[in-house]
């Protein structure tokens, strides 16, 4: 079956090229770990990623290709509940801080910035921000919030502030009575799904297998927010390649290939907020 991106003539090529790097182990655990950036000189569009190892001991490995944006988390941190707090926990990170790779390390107890309420039996969202002092805060979609489904909740996830770039996105069912920001525990039994949304971009998985192996990415489910768009890139932007285990994964002879284009191209034009191709207009 063929794939062709929206708005694009059926028979248009479109030149892509290859960026060639070398996995290897990673050394922390639960932490999408740089291990590779490059700045493309012009827009540009993510379209695959391709992984190889030889073998993998331990644990499995997650490789992702994804954007890399001023101040915005590299990769898809996630978000944990806290211990019979009104707070939560936020797995270290990598991100750009006036264009140098920074590292962030974990959260144990992040506060909300608000005190939103989400309606029992509905969704609620939080967009997650950090800012150039390292400062983390959460943006929610409104004080009180009642999405029928994770779906609604997650499009009306709130861009972040200006100087300020995006760590991920909360979203929490509560049941039975309503959860308040800031006040009813993370862990409440009130609160049903407690979910980090995946930020999207490329990612394969190299399993816990003592043969060689190779795998194509799969596409993430994209994270649909105005002013974010995880497939395209601009300039300034780079192209990231991270590597995740939850136990420290042992890969021999890792490589991988992170496959891009140059966007808009042939009559294509593409909006940032969506990260959907459109119409090219003069």
């Amino acid at each position: 079956m063929s794939i062709q991106d929206r708005n694009v003539h059926k028979d248009a090529y479109l030149n892509r090229k290859q960026l060639p790097v070398t996995i290897v182990t990673p050394s922390g655990t639960d932490e999408d770990e740089v291990q590779f950036m490059f700045k493309p000189r012009h827009n540009f569009r993510l379209t695959d990623l391709y992984a190889y190892a030889a073998s993998v001991a331990t644990t499995l490995a997650t490789v992702r290709a994804c954007i890399a944006k001023e101040l915005c988390a590299i990769g898809a941190p996630q978000f944990g509940q806290g211990t019979a707090a009104a707070t939560f926990l936020i797995e270290a990170f990598a991100h750009l801080d006036g264009g140098l790779l920074v590292a962030k390390t974990a959260t144990a107890a992040q506060a909300f910035t608000g005190a939103e309420v989400v309606t029992a039996g509905y969704w609620g969202v939080w967009t997650v921000q950090i800012d150039g002092a390292q400062a983390i805060t959460t943006k929610a979609a409104a004080g009180v919030m009642a999405f029928a489904t994770e779906e609604d909740a997650i499009k009306n996830a709130p861009a972040p502030d200006a100087l300020n770039g995006l760590v991920g996105v909360l979203t929490l069912k509560c049941i039975t009575t309503d959860f308040t920001a800031g006040t009813t525990n993370t862990d409440s039994a009130v609160v049903d799904e407690f979910n980090t949304i995946d930020r999207g971009g490329h990612a394969a998985t190299l399993a816990l297998l003592a043969t060689d192996q190779a795998v194509n990415a799969t596409r993430a489910t994209r994270l649909k927010v105005a002013g974010i768009g995880n497939l395209f890139g601009e300039v300034g932007d780079y192209i990231a390649l991270t590597v995740r285990s939850a136990g420290t994964s042992t890969i021999t002879l890792g490589a991988g290939s992170v496959e891009y284009r140059k966007a808009p191209a042939q009559g294509e034009g593409f909006e940032l907020g969506t990260g959907l191709t459109a119409p090219f207009v003069p």
